[in-house]
């Protein structure tokens, strides 16, 4: 897992920023695919031998968060939640089995009471392992073969939203991180096992801190900013100021530009427009 979410924050800090969700879904799929032996018949048939990661992402130009795989979010104060279909099934038959299997291993829970050893999670492991055949069928993730999209869930993101991106690892996500960790205290120490309040697959096990690894961002995403910008040009080589579909014109000339620095499509709108071969000394235009 954190050799595949290496993989994924090295494309991911030089990707395109106005990347689609198919195309970051191929590129990274290609990207951890290489890693694998040319014959990869066996990671077909075994997918828990493959690298594994889920993902959620920000797209600023999309105005869109994308979840790949069991993670979480909030928007404005709207949770959304992306669990694998088979989780909450497993996780009631391990609560369903934990006190039977306290009563049969002495060894599960030392003296001060913490998890030594979880045997029943030992009993879903199988099912566990054979839901795994529906990776990238019944739910997404990115392991280096196709992501089955139709799974991917997409959240569309307004303007000068709050929005948090989160992992699995927090049993209630709040607005703040701060209540987030009180509400994450709060489990841990009423129900450590991971059995009532909220269930899972595994429990806080001695010698950690939480029963899972947990991330959490928080921030709020910008109003457009309008830049207006006075320019000056030669209009000789160029077919008027408007956009043509006969020749290059200044404002699909300058919106190119603007277009590669920016590395988003830029459009922009001119305070009046000027004919084939006309100068300018000073005209103003702005985009968003």
């Amino acid at each position: 897992g954190r050799w595949c979410m290496t993989l994924i924050k090295e494309y991911i800090n030089q990707m395109p920023a106005d990347i689609s969700l198919e195309r970051f879904c191929e590129e990274m799929t290609s990207r951890i695919h290489d890693q694998y032996p040319e014959d990869d018949s066996r990671l077909k048939a075994f997918p828990q031998e493959r690298l594994y990661a889920s993902a959620i992402v920000y797209s600023r130009a999309k105005q869109q968060i994308w979840m790949i795989g069991d993670c979480q979010c909030m928007v404005d104060g709207i949770a959304y939640h992306n669990d694998k279909p088979y989780e909450a099934a497993l996780t009631q038959k391990r609560a369903e089995r934990f006190q039977q299997m306290r009563e049969l291993h002495h060894d599960m829970i030392s003296a001060d009471g913490q998890l030594v050893h979880d045997y029943a999670r030992d009993t879903i492991i199988p099912l566990l392992l054979d839901h795994l055949q529906g990776e990238n069928i019944d739910y997404a993730v990115l392991d280096g073969f196709p992501v089955a999209l139709h799974a991917v869930k997409v959240i569309p993101v307004p303007r000068g939203a709050t929005v948090i991106l989160a992992s699995d690892g927090y049993p209630f996500l709040m607005p703040t991180l701060q209540e987030s960790e009180e509400a994450l205290a709060k489990q841990l120490h009423d129900d450590p096992f991971m059995l009532n309040t909220f269930q899972a697959t595994k429990g806080l096990m001695a010698g950690n801190v939480s029963f899972d690894d947990r991330a959490y961002v928080r921030f709020e995403t910008d109003n457009p900013q309008r830049y207006f910008v006075w320019i000056s040009f030669d209009g000789t080589a160029y077919h008027g100021w408007q956009i043509q579909p006969n020749g290059m014109s200044v404002q699909q000339k300058l919106q190119q530009c603007l277009s590669l620095i920016l590395r988003k499509d830029i459009e922009v709108t001119g305070a009046g427009r000027t004919d084939a071969g006309v100068h300018a000394r000073q005209m103003v235009c702005h985009f968003d």
